[in-house]
């Protein structure tokens, strides 16, 4: 299959639209250029076009842009209760309850991700959710590395000169730290980080995959000093687990087959989740006779071809929502 790259001033139509959503609280015009490294006076032409569709609005008094509501007509579709977005917030919702931790859904927007989704845990002491879109640099946190643990060698040849280069960016030694964490991943199939993006903090995640590409990650995070090495394991294989559903399940929805069932016998409530301290085989994938069927709630089995209830949903763009709780902060 071949990608095509987008032109240029799609791409910078984009990165526009995703400057502007990455702020709600409204953002100004320099602003804009900076977070999207594209020409002002090309940012002001390109947010005159959106603000005539009403995909973007501006306050007369601050002169800072906003998301508008005419952007409602393109991700419309997005919002019913059968939508990937509906099914996207149950898989969060669920991996907080699953976990006793808060947890959420992140888009990879190099040189950052971008947390769309998130919902605060049960715990009085844990994580504060931020108003969402919020952004974080890639390099620094469990999401980033699990999406970028999928790229090959020669891929990251370029993109970590490329992320360095970046205020902030990481060194040449801290590169080829980053390097090693990703290949970790890569064997365990989750990412994790221990007091990287700010001290006390700690996260795991793992890569939701869509048909030729890993746009989006799940997480779960909370205070350091509970979650430790061996709770990490455990959410890891619990985040993965998760991660291969919602995978299952946005591909269905793009492309036909229906998602997995929820796991039989799960507690109400953990969306067939299974409980964390389960053995991990247990987790991302349960234990089956040699050469007998394969369990329907193992992510590998293959997927029941009755077509699906809902067509024409699309797995792109989920709205950004917060469960937010007013006394824990977002680490993903």
């Amino acid at each position: 299959m071949t990608v095509r790259a987008p032109s240029r001033l799609t791409r910078r139509t984009i990165d526009v639209l995703v400057a502007v959503a990455s702020r709600p609280e409204g953002i100004g015009l320099t602003d804009v250029a900076r977070e999207s490294a594209v020409p002002k006076a090309t940012c002001h032409r390109v947010l005159t076009v959106l603000e005539d569709d009403g995909w973007v609005s501006i306050d007369p008094g601050t002169r800072r842009y906003r998301i508008g509501l005419g952007l409602l007509s393109v991700v419309s579709g997005l919002l019913g209760p059968d939508s990937a977005t509906a099914h996207l917030n149950e898989a969060v919702q669920d991996l907080a309850v699953a976990a006793q931790e808060t947890a959420g859904f992140d888009v990879l927007a190099l040189p950052d991700v971008a947390v769309l989704v998130q919902v605060a845990g049960p715990q009085l002491i844990g994580q504060r959710p931020l108003p969402v879109p919020v952004r974080q640099p890639a390099w620094r946190t469990s999401t980033g590395k699990a999406m970028l643990a999928t790229r090959d060698d020669a891929e990251l040849d370029v993109l970590l000169p490329d992320l360095g280069a970046q205020p902030g960016g990481p060194a040449p030694a801290q590169q080829d730290a980053f390097r090693t964490a990703l290949v970790r991943t890569r064997e365990r199939g989750w990412a994790t980080t221990v007091d990287e993006l700010e001290p006390g903090a700690s996260s795991v995640a793992a890569a939701v995959r869509l048909p030729g590409r890993v746009p989006y990650a799940l997480w779960v995070g909370g205070p350091t000093f509970r979650l430790s090495d061996g709770r990490l394991d455990e959410l890891g294989a619990l985040v993965a687990h998760a991660a291969a559903r919602l995978s299952a399940t946005l591909t269905a929805l793009g492309a036909g087959p229906p998602p997995p069932p929820p796991r039989p016998g799960a507690p109400p409530g953990t969306g067939g989740l299974p409980p964390v301290g389960e053995p991990a085989g247990a987790v991302t994938r349960p234990d089956r006779p040699p050469g007998g069927p394969a369990p329907r709630d193992d992510p590998a089995a293959p997927l029941d071809r009755t077509p699906a209830p809902t067509e024409g949903a699309s797995p792109c763009l989920p709205s950004p929502t917060s469960t937010a709780s007013p006394s824990s902060r977002t680490v993903s």
